[in-house]
């Protein structure tokens, strides 16, 4: 008996452990997976609970890679953004600079008024000691939802380096 993983797709299918497989990437099944996906409508759904199945169980770098198929069929979706970091957890330095130009190519297809999408390359510039180019996407994430976590994260970065001192500490304490 075959256990589902989501519609169409079954544990012991060959792509499914191809794609599990935690000893490299696995591009062509992914695409092979994508062609074969029912299209009933919620191919955008079906993507999510791949990606989210992937990125809980700690499969980074086949997460990083479903990113890239999920982001070609969905530009900007927020919700697979939020699992970026994935590609940072991948542990290689080319899947992290990726997922780092991903996020910028992301947020100029959302557009200035996503705040997610603002914020996640401003924390990419300052993970990466890119201050100056930090600050500006991070205040406007902040301007358009004040309580941006990752915003915040990269605005208290961008601060630290640019040795703000009390006004950084002022800026973490409110």
């Amino acid at each position: 008996m075959k256990a589902p993983v989501f519609a169409g797709l079954a544990a012991d299918d060959p792509a499914v452990g191809e794609w599990l497989a935690a000893t490299g990437r696995s591009a062509a099944a992914l695409q092979d997976l994508v062609q074969r996906r029912p299209r009933c409508g919620l191919a955008r759904e079906q993507s999510l609970v791949c990606t989210i199945y992937l990125f809980t169980h700690r499969h980074y770098r086949a997460t990083a890679d479903q990113l890239i198929v999920h982001f070609a069929q969905f530009p900007g979706d927020e919700i697979a953004g939020s699992m970026l970091s994935a590609c940072d957890l991948a542990g290689s330095l080319e899947c992290r600079e990726h997922g780092q130009a991903l996020a910028e190519q992301q947020y100029a297809l959302a557009g200035p008024e996503s705040w997610p999408w603002a914020s996640w390359p401003a924390g990419a510039r300052a993970e990466q000691g890119r201050p100056d180019e930090a600050w500006a996407p991070a205040e406007h994430a902040l301007r358009l939802s004040p309580r941006s976590g990752p915003a915040a994260h990269a605005r208290a970065h961008a601060g630290h380096d640019h040795g703000s001192g009390p006004a950084a500490i002022a800026f973490i304490d409110t």
